[in-house]
């Protein structure tokens, strides 16, 4: 008998718990809650929301507070890059000279505001890289955008002169235009070949797909029409891992991207993408160093194990010098013989002298996949002529031409300009000295007419012009 009471009352509370919840998340849109809001005594409304209600007003109140959270950081966004855009409108083109004394050695070093902002607010983007074309530096922004700056005013100190050439980037659809809130997409280098301007972009193949191509356009100074040299059918999958957490798998900015030429063979760095399953798989361009030819479009793997190379540069003619960014520590930079045919193993990610980040569990399959191995040489990879224990954030690497056998390594972490002495036979290499910019590096080349070197820094983001006094 008792039972048989207890359970109408269960079954009235269970549907007046079910017809509050539906109360508590109508908005005052709906007349009929509207109406019962209104007739129910205030002192019963707070009982009901801090007793029977509260669990799943709390949980409305937290959804609602997400809300609010999601518009306001949008606000912040919006409010935080039209500041950036304004800022760069107003600064672009001032400049500052400093001297460094790095004995014997002095430097000057001047730099110059670049003018990153477009008028999509979302897409001022700092990064940039830097080529020569005549009298002309050229800067291409990671966003898209396209300068030519007058380089005989900024070697006179007289003006930061500059053109923007328009392009077809953006009717290319490298990727979606929501992304370009996403600061890894876009441009990743340029490279001037014959009469031609080579870029390489971080493109969606598919659906959050992502993989980096190669793009050429005929030079010109009114309109740059790029055209696919590379495309990769393979891409990773930015979703890829997510039931996997606490690791990430997918790393946009481990794309690599880094172009050098010699005849008509166009040597490009491909990234990992942080999928550690590509690097060493032959069936995988990701995590590889690869040969395009320009005329038959032909596509050869030169070296596999790769990380994220953004430093390479021609060594001599049998030789290619590339940098390679390590996890936590071990940043590389390798030599690759051109005359050996065989695809060299740099040994990523079973060998690597940095360790991983806090945030990778070390498990099976880390262990399996990825154990860094310290020696490469013991283990049947190629071993670095040098590599740093903690990480500098290595970018670019070009020849020092105030040195014998001597490179200049970039760092985007340390903002700072590595002297290495290059030992015989690539033995006993060393960091001989340094030059602190003040600035993440993202790029260097080098001006044989003028016996100087222009500099691409993203912090500001600024263009540093660096000579030998």
């Amino acid at each position: 008998m008792r039972k048989k009471k207890i359970i109408p009352l269960v079954v009235v509370f269970i549907l007046f718990f079910i017809f509050g919840i539906y109360l508590l998340n109508q908005n005052f849109d709906n007349n009929i809650s509207k109406i019962i809001k209104d007739k129910t005594p205030s002192k019963i409304k707070l009982f009901l929301k801090n007793t029977v209600f509260l669990i799943p007003n709390l949980i409305r109140e937290k959804e609602v507070m997400k809300d609010q959270l999601h518009i306001l950081n949008e606000k912040f966004r919006k409010s935080d890059a039209e500041k950036k855009y304004y800022e760069n409108i107003y600064k672009a083109g001032n400049n500052f000279e400093k001297e460094i004394s790095i004995a014997p050695d002095k430097f000057k070093l001047n730099y110059y505001v670049a003018p990153f902002y477009t008028d999509e607010i979302f897409n001022n983007k700092k990064n940039g890289y830097l080529e020569l074309y005549g009298d002309n530096i050229i800067i291409a922004f990671t966003s898209g955008k396209i300068i030519f700056v007058d380089k005989l005013m900024l070697i006179q100190n007289k003006d930061f002169k500059f053109i923007t050439v328009d392009n077809n980037l953006s009717q290319l659809n490298l990727y979606d235009p929501n992304e370009k809130r996403i600061k890894w997409t876009g441009i990743k280098d340029i490279k001037v070949f014959n009469n031609y301007l080579l870029a390489s972009v971080t493109e969606e193949i598919k659906k959050n797909c992502y993989a980096t191509s190669l793009l050429y356009a005929k030079l010109s100074n009114e309109f740059l029409e790029f055209k696919h040299l590379f495309r990769s059918n393979e891409c990773v999958d930015k979703d890829e891992g997510k039931s996997k957490q606490p690791f990430k798998f997918f790393d946009g900015y481990q794309t690599g991207g880094r172009i050098v030429t010699q005849g008509n063979d166009i040597y490009l760095t491909i990234g990992d993408y942080n999928s550690w399953e590509l690097p060493q798989s032959d069936k995988s361009l990701f995590g590889k160093l690869i040969k395009v030819n320009f005329d038959t479009k032909k596509i050869n793997i030169i070296s596999k194990g790769h990380r994220n190379s953004q430093g390479l540069a021609i060594f001599d003619d049998d030789n290619l010098i590339f940098t390679d960014h390590g996890p936590q520590g071990g940043d590389e930079v390798n030599i690759i013989d051109l005359q050996n045919k065989s695809i060299k193993n740099y040994g990523w990610p079973l060998a690597s002298y940095g360790d991983h980040y806090p945030v990778v569990p070390i498990n099976n399959y880390t262990k399996k996949i990825a154990p860094l191995l310290k020696s490469h040489k013991e283990h049947g990879f190629e071993e670095p002529i040098y590599y740093f224990d903690k990480s500098i954030g290595i970018s670019e690497i070009i020849k020092n031409h105030y040195s014998k056998n001597s490179y200049f390594i970039t760092s985007l972490k340390n903002k700072t300009i590595y002297n290495l002495k290059i030992g015989e036979n690539f033995k006993n290499s060393k960091i001989q000295s340094q030059i602190n910019v003040g600035e993440r590096i993202r790029d260097i080349i080098f001006d044989k007419k003028e016996n100087l070197y222009f500099l691409y820094l993203e912090s500001v983001p600024s263009l540093l012009v660096l000579q030998k006094n």
